[in-house]
């Protein structure tokens, strides 16, 4: 789950008109029920991924887990109690928010029917043979979910959502307005409002939906691209052209605003820019269609035949590649499938909800529902085995990771966080195994190298190769707590200089951290 991704994508994104209709819920609600808004997103990452971002430290291993003793209970190895999302820009918190006391929702009486919706979605229960089996299952939990939660705004952007899958597009618009009765400042619900009317084609009142949504969170890339695409299309390039270009350094796949703001330009017939920013969107994608498009345009407008041919001759080929990939997602479309994948996405975020309500039993038993219907679905395990972890179930924890790392094999955050919790079950050998594979998956991540060289060093193992992993680690990384880590590695291995060089890079980077001038005093003390 993401918070608005940024890989919410249709045909009509920077196609410059808002005045397509579907017959069906349109591209921009069908990306948005897929990937979910909603401020559930703050609960919906997994805590495996925070220390593996750049720069950051791992948390040391505990020298308590390679006794022969039973150990005390270790600082978790994902972080604090607190789950981030998985979204590597931060989505907002908004799951902790909780409503004032004058919340303007009325009480809700308990469903008289509750124990049933909850054996209509037990993990050993058969799964649901038909699509309208899947919808009605899924109905039935965030039916309980609002009636057992009805002052949480979270319960209802869950319900919001599922509504506009059902194709509730109206129920959808009064769930979220639900949320704002008790948080007007919800962001979610301004961008959910702002996408149902962005796909029915009232650019106007999109824009006006998304320019609150983007008071809250001035930081929100995708609420660019969304505003900046309604101005355009209400013909208010200028206001498109302040809001897209906006720290746009900032923005790991700009993209879609080097396009739209491409078209912006064309719209004031600024046809050199708008050809600067087509290009600079195919240097970040060198197969994006629409850049073509508009490249081909904005060619033609400044003279430049021979270009516009070159770049016409290119976007008919990536249309016409785009097509074929189309038909062949269509022919193997299975409609059961598909829902069962919705439902599963909805089941773990009506099971996080539950759980920042303090209730882990009915989270636990959402997640594995929704791990049953959808056996590739990644976030609920995530979810899962921070939920098993936090409960003391640690061996379990690992196995569910073990199946997330089978999802994922190319991740090396699940490896790592794998063998963090093999050291905590004593199971070294396994622990090593794990350190060692997620180093090869990352080469050039110094987490991996500074992890196994922190497992060499506490179990007191293969200490050569601790220093070299640790220096290592320094060459990708020049931090504070790798210098830490090579000062203790040297120390280990003999080299009492090198260990004072390296405590000393320690120091002089973090110079109020009292442990590393402790470890600096020790060493010094010792020449």
């Amino acid at each position: 789950m993401t918070a608005k991704s940024d890989n919410i994508q249709g045909p009509d994104t920077e196609s410059g008109s808002c005045q397509k209709k579907s017959s069906g819920k349109g591209w921009f609600v069908q990306g948005l029920v897929l990937l979910g808004i909603g401020a559930i997103a703050a609960v919906a990452g997994f805590l495996i991924s925070h220390f593996l971002s750049a720069g950051a430290e791992p948390p040391p291993l505990a020298q308590a887990d390679f006794q022969e003793e039973p150990a005390p209970q270790p600082a978790p190895p994902f972080g604090d109690a607190t789950v981030p999302s998985e979204h590597p820009s931060g989505p907002k918190e908004a799951v902790s928010r909780s409503l004032p006391a004058e919340t303007a929702f009325s009480p809700v009486q308990p469903m008289n029917r509750g124990s049933q919706i909850a054996a209509a979605s037990s993990p050993e229960l058969p799964l649901p043979t038909t699509t309208a089996a899947v919808i009605e299952e899924v109905h039935e939990v965030v039916d309980r979910l609002v009636h057992s939660f009805p002052n949480q705004p979270d319960a209802f952007e869950t319900k919001a959502r599922m509504e506009l899958w059902r194709g509730n597009t109206a129920e959808a618009q009064k769930s979220w307005k639900r949320c704002l009765e008790g948080n007007p400042n919800y962001e979610y619900a301004y961008y959910g409002l702002g996408a149902i009317a962005a796909d029915k084609g009232d650019c106007a009142v999109a824009a006006d939906w998304f320019r609150k949504a983007l008071a809250l969170d001035p930081t929100s890339s995708e609420t660019r691209v969304q505003l900046g695409h309604a101005l355009i299309n209400t013909g208010q390039p200028k206001e498109a052209i302040t809001v897209l270009e906006h720290d746009i350094a900032s923005d790991r796949t700009p993209t879609r605003r080097f396009v739209l703001l491409g078209m912006a330009s064309m719209q004031i017939a600024d046809y050199a820019m708008a050809k600067a920013y087509y290009e600079a969107a195919i240097r970040n994608d060198p197969n994006h269609a629409n850049a073509y498009k508009g490249l081909t345009d904005a060619c033609l407008r400044l003279g430049l035949k021979d270009e516009s041919r070159k770049y016409l001759e290119k976007f008919n080929q990536l249309r016409s590649e785009e097509q074929e990939i189309r038909k062949d997602q269509r022919a193997g479309y299975d409609d059961l499938v598909a829902a069962r994948v919705q439902a599963a996405i909805f089941l773990t975020d009506a099971g996080r909800v539950y759980l920042v309500r303090k209730q882990p039993s009915e989270a636990e038993r959402l997640c594995k529902r929704a791990a049953a219907l959808d056996p590739k679905a990644v976030s609920c395990r995530q979810a899962l085995a921070w939920l098993l972890y936090q409960q003391g179930r640690t061996g379990m924890a690992a196995a569910v990771l073990r199946e997330i790392a089978a999802l994922e094999p190319k991740n090396p955050v699940y490896p790592l966080e794998i063998g963090r919790l093999l050291v905590q079950l004593r199971e070294l050998n396994a622990a090593e195994v794990a350190f060692q594979q997620a180093r090869t998956l990352a080469p050039q991540d110094p987490q991996t190298h500074a992890t196994l060289a922190e497992f060499y060093l506490a179990s007191d193992r293969k200490l050569p190769e601790a220093l070299s992993l640790a220096r290592k680690a320094v060459d990708l990384h020049n931090s504070a707590g790798n210098y830490a880590r090579l000062a203790l590695a040297c120390e280990k291995n003999g080299d009492l200089p090198g260990a004072v060089a390296a405590i000393e890079q320690a120091v002089r980077r973090e110079p109020g951290n009292t442990q590393y001038r402790t470890m600096y005093e020790r060493l010094h003390n010792k020449k």
